[in-house]
């Protein structure tokens, strides 16, 4: 609701809120706990004294203990996820490759998002979202936005990275880059103009989910 009232966060909102979001996830990851659905109506902010961020729905969350046999959950083949936030080797079903930086990859969406007032990938319809991200290399912040520190443009740039092992392999990793990225600014209300002018009609609109 917020992204879709503001379109763009200012650093000074999306920073707090990604460093508790980063721990929480740290915290799932460290039990071994993939999530898997990761994406804006997830990320629950209570507001108070102090702001305090949840992030729910574990509902097709992955258990990296090979131990545990989730095969009833998901099979090879399976497409799980969100299609604006899925990682490229959950829409080509490689229950193998998914990961935590299957995680990392939809905080790098949600970024973008946040930052441009838009994912990177959007359409119509979900096959045509899903498959731009596993063909379509993501557009660089840059190209959106105006003013971006380049740190900042290659931070989420490589949370988008096709391949899992070129991404950031951890929250606690992103946020400390993310964080130093955007160091002399942080303290500001800073909104970056956009060099696209047109409104985003994934941030206003519903997120499609697929579903086996």
């Amino acid at each position: 609701d917020r992204m879709k009232a503001a379109g763009q966060l200012p650093l000074n909102d999306l920073l707090p809120i990604f460093e508790q979001l980063c721990q929480g996830l740290q915290a799932a990851h460290d039990a071994g706990v993939v999530h898997r659905d990761l994406k804006p109506p997830n990320i629950f902010i209570q507001e108070g004294k102090e702001l305090s961020v949840k992030l729910l729905d574990f509902g097709i969350a992955k258990i990296l203990d090979q131990s545990v046999d989730d095969s009833e959950l998901t099979q090879t083949g399976m497409v799980l996820g969100s299609p604006v936030t899925i990682a490229p080797e959950q829409v080509q079903g490689e229950k193998k490759n998914v990961g935590r930086a299957t995680d990392i990859y939809a905080l790098g969406v949600i970024l973008h998002w946040a930052i441009a007032g838009r994912p990177p990938f959007y359409g119509a319809r979900a096959p045509i979202i899903m498959a731009m991200h596993v063909q379509e290399p993501a557009p660089r912040l840059d190209t959106i936005v105006d003013g971006l520190p380049t740190s900042l443009v290659d931070v989420v740039a490589r949370c988008l990275q096709k391949k899992p092992a070129d991404r950031f392999q951890s929250p606690a990793e992103l946020f400390a880059a993310l964080e130093e990225a955007t160091h002399d600014l942080s303290n500001q209300e800073t909104i970056f103009p956009r060099t696209d002018s047109r409104v985003s009609a994934a941030a206003n609109s519903n997120t499609p989910t697929a579903s086996p």
